[in-house]
């Protein structure tokens, strides 16, 4: 929806230059709008003594202004390209500083059309003509309408979470793994700790050439989902298969001893029944694997992980959590 917005934005501020061809000052029968207001400053027209006075002030006065006018419809036709142009927040940043920009031309306009008008109601009254000279607001009103819901659109376009990245990423892991989104309970926020006692696994020891095939897989999607993609643990064996748990934000998931059975928490577990607790660093990309249990968490090589110990592993890297006492393993996918 973030992006959909300015597809909306864009169309409102080009529909808002109608109000170039309204007319904003009625002099008897004679109807004026800025396209009329352009034309007048810059040609001759056959009309009676008094238009031709009126003109004659216009060209004189009111040329520095219409070419405000025009610097208004430039920018307005800018502004809304820009705005299709760039993406994410960047494009409603653009939106509403070009907002501020043509309204602070339009005030400009209006303090001279103010003034303008009561010269051309002092000249007409000279001619007796003064009560027929009058200003029509529609096409302000109108203007200001499409700003105010343009800039409306803007904010809303900056505070709604941009999901389409992780929704794309997440289709992307399920048609590659046939899997579909399951539920966890949630549960305590988990401090990150440091990088003390880490281990970092010498990928090339288990395997390295097949997590750089699936690493180089995934690489398209990090650039735009590593800021809101907070890390999913997939199923590959028994009856986790079809299930993906999506982590949130420093919140780790712990797998627990349930009685002889595998199972995956966001509530620490009792002691004892705890065999390792994960969770994502977006800014390294990378899982932190910390194991309770010696002999219960491995690597696809067969390498166990010792207790008591953090192990950053890269995305798409295979895990197998064994319990003791048992002889199965089950993989997991980290996404």
């Amino acid at each position: 929806m973030k992006d959909k917005i300015k597809y909306i934005i864009s169309p409102i501020m080009i529909l808002s230059l109608a109000f170039v061809f309204m007319p904003i000052i009625n002099i008897g029968n004679w109807k004026v709008s800025m396209k009329d207001l352009a034309q007048i400053t810059f040609a001759k027209i056959d009309e009676p003594y008094i238009l031709q006075q009126i003109q004659s002030y216009m060209q004189e006065y009111v040329k520095p202004y219409v070419y405000l006018g025009m610097i208004l419809v430039v920018l307005t036709i800018f502004v809304a390209v820009m705005v299709l142009v760039f993406k994410s927040n960047v494009s409603y940043i653009i939106g509403m500083i070009g907002e501020v920009a043509m309204m602070a031309i339009i005030i400009m306009l209006y303090v001279a059309a103010n003034s303008g008008v009561d010269t051309i109601k002092t000249m007409a009254s000279y001619f007796g003509m003064g009560n027929v000279v009058k200003v029509n607001y529609l096409p302000a009103i109108f203007w200001t309408v499409m700003q105010i819901v343009s800039i409306i659109l803007c904010i809303v376009g900056i505070a709604v979470k941009d999901t389409t990245a992780e929704k794309r990423r997440v289709r992307t892991i399920s048609r590659r793994t046939g899997m579909t989104s399951g539920e966890v309970r949630p549960g305590t926020v988990w401090e990150q700790g440091g990088r003390q006692q880490t281990d970092y696994i010498n990928r090339d020891s288990w395997g390295a050439r097949q997590e750089q095939n699936n690493i180089a897989e995934e690489q398209k999607y990090q650039m735009n989902d590593r800021q809101e993609f907070y890390g999913a643990i997939i199923g590959c064996q028994g009856e986790y298969i079809g299930k993906a748990l999506e982590l949130t934000e420093k919140e780790p998931v712990f797998v627990e001893d349930a009685s002889g059975v595998i199972g995956w928490t966001r509530q620490r577990p009792a002691e004892g029944q705890c065999v390792a607790a994960v969770y994502y660093v977006p800014e390294y990309g990378e899982y932190c694997v910390t194991p309770s249990q010696r002999m219960t968490v491995f690597l696809s090589s067969g390498q166990p992980l010792g207790a008591g110990r953090n192990y950053y592993l890269p995305r798409t890297t295979e895990i197998y959590i064994q319990l003791n006492g048992e002889i199965s393993r089950r993989n997991f996918k980290l996404a």
